[in-house]
This record gives C-alpha cells, structure tokens and sequence, in this order.
C-alpha cells in the first residue's frame, strides 16, 4: 500500500423553539389560582395578556422564550416572530446575524476552493455503478467543514463536461479550464484503480473457514489552477472483510454468496442502506474517510509572512503587488487577507482627533505569481474598491 503526500501549501468553516399552543374547546383549562398563588406568581400584565388572547384566536405560536418576556410588559421590545409572517427580527438580532454572517463569509473566502472532477475506472469493474461520478460525489461531502477546504459543488464541472469526460477521460488542459471558469484554487482528478469483491474456502476435518473481501484504491491527483502545476497526488484504500473461523452454519453465508453473486449485475443501489451495510459499501466508506484524512490533513493556511511590514504596495483595479516573496515561503494560490489602518475617530464636539479605531479586514488577495524574494503579483479576490497602497496582509 502506497501513500504519497500531498504538496503543503494545498490550503484551504438555529434556532429552535418549544411552542405553546391555544387551548382547544373540548380541553379543561386548568383551575385558576387562589389569591396567595396569584400574588406569589408574576401574573402576565393585562396589555400582554390581550396580546396573547389576540394571538391564541389566531392560533399563532408563540415560542416559550416569548411567553417569558411577555410575562415581564416587555411584549413590544422582544417579540420573536413566527415563520412566514413577514415580520421582522429585532434590530440588535438583525445586527448580530449579520455580523456572524460577514465572518462567516470572510473565512470562506480565503479557503482553497476545489473542483472534483469525475474519476477514471482502471478496474476490471463493469458493473451498473457509476463509480465515475459517485466516487468524487461521496468525497465531496465527506469534505464538508473541513479547515482551509471548500468544494465546488460537483454538479456544477459535471454539467459542462461531454460524455467522454463524464468517464473520467479528462484532458488536463481542459480540467484547468474548467477550474478557472468555476474559479477554483485547485483541480482534483482521480483514478479507480481497484474495486473487488473476494472469496476463499478452505476445509478442515471439523470445520473450516469462509472469508469474503472487498476492497477499493483510489488514487488522486492535484494541480494549481494558477500556473497548471502539480501538487502531488494521494493514494486512499479501504478494505472491509467477513472471515469466520470453525463450524458455522452454511446459511450464513448466503447473503454474502449474494452479494458475491450480483456485484456485476445488479447490486444493491449505490448509497442505499442495503448499499451502506454491504462489504463493498464498507470499504467505499473507509476508502473515502481514508482520503478525506489525507487531503485535510495536508491542506494548511499559507505561511505567515515576517517581512518587516507585509503591505499592497500597488493597485490597479483587480491587480496588485505585495512586498512578500520567495523569502517568505509563499507560493502560486496563498490567500491572504488585507487590513486597513482603522478609522480616524474625532470627539463630535470639539472635533479633536482622538485616535484610531482597530484595523479591520476589508479584502482577500490571492497570489498568481511570486517574481522575487520580496516581490509577488497578487489578484484581488474581494474589496476591490475598498483596498489601498499601504493597507496590510496577513496570513488567516
């Protein structure tokens, strides 16, 4: 078995509610409370109860946490609206979502984007399985979350390819182009080489043993979008078997004679639960872990850069250059962010300059090619408008 790394510099992150509802009329209310429970119980205040009468006619949920402030006369200030009524979150909810959502959006961006081509079968394999197309499918979801990584939805390179490529029989040059088109960092094509389903028998004088084997190899290889180059490659395996030793009863063996049998022909339906309990199943889902741990494990943030002051030094619309280069490690694809100087903070009556606020992120730049030590063309991925010579990189 054989495992080669995969270039470093591959790079790249709800609410529910409990809900009351109205009384119906075939239901008992329960009893009201003595004067001592009322005057130890927070009643509702009479403006909030008309508030919840009017919603209970009009059988509205409410959810718990409302009911609580409502009890409070606090009904107007922190009202949580339903689903579907059109109306709107409170301001400081709308504020904090959209502040989570900007983060959330930043980190994104500066992830390695990767397109997953469809795979090529080298195997003996001629079954009903398209492992052309659900292999790179199943890597692409076992890829969610993971750091520094985000996939282009498979989807979207698989309508645009021919029949042909569909099977794997994908032209380099063609792959790149399709990398740039869809504006993916890296391309990701991979070749089947072993997909096998095995039995051996072997009997004794007072028993013997049965054993099936499936196994699946998987070999992928990565090249930068930016320059065509290649990243290396990853070799995944998985192997999934069923041995029994001594006297066993022949009918157990059945299911597995079953599977044996159909694998060419018709097999369970690819991702079916039959599927996923399966042999074969099992070593499709411990081959895709198996190359799920090697792409992310080697896709690390680009290097931080120890220049003395790592800035944009020019700009021209979607182009510029930074003062970091081969002396920093940095290569063809690393994503930084860029950091303005904060904004300059007055006293609104006397209009006396205080200071600064803190340097807040305002874009992302990519490197397209580090042309000295200390010089590298960079493309700007986001804040086209906002970015300036001076602003500050930093690697994220």
């Amino acid at each position: 078995m054989r495992k080669s790394t995969v270039c470093a510099y591959l790079a790249a992150s709800v609410v529910g509610a409990c809900a009351m509802r109205p009384w119906m009329t075939n239901e008992t209310p329960p009893p009201a409370p003595s004067a001592a429970e009322a005057d130890a119980l927070e009643l509702v205040p009479e403006s909030a109860m008309e508030v919840l009468a009017a919603e209970a006619d009009a059988l509205e949920l409410v959810p718990e946490s409302a009911m609580e402030v409502l009890a409070t006369g606090e009904a107007q200030a922190a009202r949580v609206p339903d689903e579907g009524t059109g109306a709107k979150a409170p301001p400081a909810a709308t504020a904090t979502g959209e502040a989570a959502q900007t983060a959330a959006e930043q980190r994104e961006a500066l992830k390695k984007t990767l397109l997953l081509l469809p795979f090529r079968n080298a195997t003996k394999y001629k079954g009903p399985w398209d492992i052309h197309i659900q292999l790179p499918r199943g890597l692409a979801d076992s890829l969610r979350g993971a750091p520094y990584i985000r996939t282009i939805p498979v989807d979207s390179g698989f309508v645009r390819l021919n029949e042909e490529e569909l099977a794997g029989k994908i032209l380099l040059t063609r792959a790149l182009a399709l990398g740039r088109e869809l504006r993916a960092d890296v391309v990701v094509v991979g070749e089947v080489l072993e997909l096998t389903m095995k039995r051996s028998r072997a009997v004794v004088r007072i028993g013997g043993y049965r054993s099936y084997e499936a196994g699946l190899e998987v070999e992928l290889h990565f090249y930068n979008v930016i320059d065509g180059t290649s990243m290396g490659e990853y070799l995944g395996t998985g192997g999934s078997n069923s041995k029994r030793t001594g006297v066993t009863n022949p009918a157990a063996y059945l299911p597995l004679d079953k599977e044996y049998a159909l694998l060419g022909l018709a097999p369970a339906l690819w991702g079916s639960q039959e599927f996923a309990e399966s042999l074969v199943g099992q070593a499709v889902a411990l081959c895709l872990h198996d190359l799920k741990i090697g792409v992310t494990e080697s896709a690390v943030p680009p290097p931080e850069l120890i220049a003395h002051e790592p800035k944009i030094i020019d700009i021209t619309d979607a182009q510029a250059y930074i003062n970091v280069g081969l002396a920093n490690g940095v290569r063809n694809g690393d994503k930084y962010g860029v950091w303005n100087h904060g904004r300059q903070l007055s006293d609104p009556d006397t209009g006396i300059v205080l200071g600064f606020s803190l340097p807040a992120r305002v874009g992302v730049v990519q490197i397209e090619r580090v042309l000295n030590d200390r010089l590298s063309f960079v493309r700007v991925l986001e804040g086209q408008q906002e970015i300036e010579v001076g602003f500050s990189i930093r690697a994220e």
